[in-house]
């Protein structure tokens, strides 16, 4: 999947801003994945790691890609409809509500992403 994500970037269909989400369990990690493939739609580069829950081997994958973003989504977010959004260039972390997502990254989309859960 990381293959096909690289590939759709060197076609330029993605802006350049690379985007990490990460999952705190289980049961967010479904919403993690409708979340990246959202992201992915609207022009960015959005790695997930499909098998980890554990922090550390996510931010593995944040170093590894370099990412300017991190999204973090665990129970808590998901239940207040809130995403922890990390800037990693200014090493700021802030919570957002869902719904201000598409302005966050300055997505197009008529329609705004939310939870399903």
């Amino acid at each position: 999947v990381r293959w096909y994500g690289w590939l759709l970037y060197r076609n330029r269909k993605y802006k350049k801003t690379k985007v990490a989400v990460l999952t705190l369990s289980e049961n967010c990690k479904k919403e993690g994945l409708l979340l990246a493939n959202y992201l992915r739609e609207n022009g960015l580069l959005a790695f997930i790691d499909y098998k980890n829950n554990n922090l550390k081997p996510q931010f593995k994958l944040c170093d590894r890609e370099n990412v300017d973003y991190i999204l973090i989504l665990g129970d808590d977010e998901l239940d207040n409809n809130i995403i922890k959004v990390k800037d990693v260039r200014n090493n700021e972390q802030k919570e957002i509500e869902i719904s201000q997502l598409n302005k966050y990254f300055n997505i197009e989309e008529v329609k705004s992403y939310a939870y399903k859960h």
